[in-house]
C-alpha cells in the first residue's frame, strides 16, 4: 500500500477544515448577534406596550373622572333649578333661560317637585 501523503493536498484539507470551522463560527457569531437584537428589539417593544397600557389606564381614570364630576356637577345643577322653581318668582321659560338648559329639562324637574 501507498502511505505516501503529498504535502500539498494534506495542507489543502487543513484549509479546507479550518475555513468549515470558521464559516461555523461566524455563522454562531451572526445567529448570537440577531438572537441578541431581536431580544433587544422584543424588550424594547415590550416596555411600549407596558407605557401604552399605563397611558390607557390613565386616560381611563381621567376619564372615570370627568364622569363623576359631570355627574356631580348635573346634580347641583338640578338642585339650583329645584330651588328656583320652588322659590316661584320665575317661570320654567325663565329658568331655562337664565340657566341655559332645555324648558323640557326645568319641567321634568318641576314634575319630580310635584310629586313628592
Amino acid at each position: 500500500e501507498n502511505d505516501y501523503v503529498d504535502p500539498e493536498e494534506l495542507a489543502e484539507a487543513k484549509i479546507q477544515e479550518m475555513r468549515k470551522v470558521a464559516a461555523a463560527i461566524i455563522e454562531d457569531m451572526t445567529r448570537q448577534e440577531v438572537e441578541a437584537e431581536a431580544a433587544q428589539k422584543l424588550a424594547e417593544v415590550q416596555a411600549q406596550v407596558e407605557q401604552a397600557q399605563a397611558e390607557a389606564e390613565h386616560a381611563q381614570a381621567q376619564v372615570e373622572q370627568a364622569q363623576t364630576e359631570a355627574e356631580q356637577a348635573k346634580a347641583q345643577l338640578a338642585l339650583t333649578l329645584k330651588n328656583a322653581l320652588k322659590r316661584g318668582k320665575l317661570t320654567v321659560e325663565e329658568i331655562a333661560e337664565d340657566f341655559n338648559v332645555p324648558v323640557s329639562y326645568v319641567q321634568q324637574l318641576r314634575d319630580e317637585l310635584q310629586d313628592m
